[in-house]
C-alpha cells in the first residue's frame, strides 16, 4: 500500500503525467507540416485530459489528503464494538484539518502515528479513543477509569472473555505509565512500566519489590503538557496507552468523523458510540435510552 503521506511518490506521479503530456505535445509538433493541424486537433482532448488529471491529482494528494480529509480502514479489533474489524472492516473518513486548529479533546476517536514503544510496522497508523488530555489525572482500577477524581462513564467500552487479561490498573507517575494486569483466574500481576507490558520477562525483568511498593503508594499524577492518553474501546484486547505510554501532540493525524462503509453501518462516530451504549444495555429503561440518544 502506498504511503499517502510521502511526498516523493506524489511528485513522481505528477512528473510522469507531465512527461506523458509533453511527449504527446512534442509528437504533435514534430509532425509534417501538412498533418500538423490535424494531429493537434486529435491530440487536444488527450492534453486536456492530462492537464485535468494533474490538477485533480495535485488537489487531492497535495491539499485534501494531507490537510483536509482522508479515508482509513480499521486494521484490528481494538475499537470494537464501536468500530468493526470482522467480518467486514469499517471504512472511516478522518478530518485531518481539525487538529491544525485545535488540540484533541476527551472522547475523540483519534488517528495518530504510534509512539516508538508501540513497536508498530513502518507507516502504520493507530486509531484509539482520547481518554486524557494534558493536566488530567487518570487512574484505572480494574476496569474503572477515574479522571480528575470522578468515575468516567464509558458505555462504549467492550470487555471480552476470550482476551488475554480480564482487566488492569493504571497510573501515571512522572509522565510514565505503569500498569498491572488481572488474569481471569484472579491473579494480579506486578506493576510494569510502559513498553514492558505483555512481553517476555527475560527482556523486561519484573521490578524490584521496593519499586512495587513505591508505585502502589504513589498517587497518579497529571498528564504532562503536550501528551495525551489514548485507549482502545475493546479495552482488554487493545495495544494502547497502558502498553506503550502517552501520545505526543505532534503524532496526531486527525479525528475520525464517520463510517461510510459498509452502508449498513454508515453514520457519525458520536451516533455510533451512543447507539452502541444502548445495544450493550438491553434492560435499559425507555427514559434512559432517550437520554443516551440526545
Amino acid at each position: 500500500m502506498w504511503n499517502t503521506d510521502s511526498w516523493w511518490w506524489k511528485i513522481a506521479v505528477l512528473a510522469a503525467i507531465l512527461a506523458i503530456r509533453e511527449t504527446v505535445r512534442w509528437a504533435t509538433n514534430s509532425s509534417h507540416a501538412e498533418h500538423k493541424a490535424e494531429h493537434k486537433r486529435a491530440a487536444r482532448p488527450w492534453i486536456e485530459v492530462l492537464d485535468s488529471s494533474m490538477i485533480a491529482f495535485a488537489f487531492v494528494f497535495f491539499m485534501v489528503l494531507p490537510w483536509i480529509l482522508q479515508a482509513f480502514y480499521i486494521p484490528s479489533g481494538s475499537m470494537e464494538n464501536t468500530l468493526r474489524y470482522r467480518p467486514t472492516s469499517d471504512r472511516l473518513l478522518v478530518a485531518k484539518w481539525i487538529y491544525h486548529v485545535r488540540d484533541p479533546q476527551r472522547g475523540d476517536v483519534v488517528v495518530f502515528h504510534p509512539p516508538p514503544l508501540a513497536r508498530a510496522n513502518a507507516g502504520e497508523d493507530y486509531i484509539k479513543r482520547c481518554i486524557g488530555v494534558p493536566g488530567d489525572i487518570i487512574e484505572i482500577r480494574n476496569r474503572q477509569v477515574w479522571r480528575n477524581g470522578a468515575l468516567l462513564r464509558e458505555p462504549y467500552v467492550k470487555w471480552s472473555r476470550d482476551a488475554r487479561l480480564s482487566g488492569y490498573d493504571l497510573k501515571i507517575i512522572d509522565g510514565v505509565i505503569y500498569s498491572r494486569e488481572y488474569s481471569f483466574d484472579g491473579t494480579i500481576g506486578f506493576w510494569q512500566r510502559e513498553g514492558s507490558v505483555g512481553h517476555d520477562e527475560s527482556d523486561f525483568p519484573l521490578p524490584e519489590e521496593s519499586n512495587q511498593g513505591f508505585i502502589e503508594n504513589t498517587p497518579s499524577q497529571p498528564i504532562p503538557a503536550g501528551y495525551f492518553l489514548a485507549l482502545g474501546d475493546h479495552r482488554n484486547a487493545s495495544s494502547d496507552g497502558h502498553v506503550w505510554g502517552l501520545v505526543p501532540r505532534e503524532n496526531f493525524l486527525g479525528k475520525a468523523m464517520c463510517v461510510f462503509w459498509p452502508l449498513g453501518r454508515a453514520g457519525t462516530l458520536d451516533r455510533i458510540s451512543r447507539s452502541n451504549a444502548v445495544a450493550l444495555s438491553p434492560r435499559i429503561t425507555r427514559a434512559r435510552r432517550e437520554l443516551l440518544l440526545r
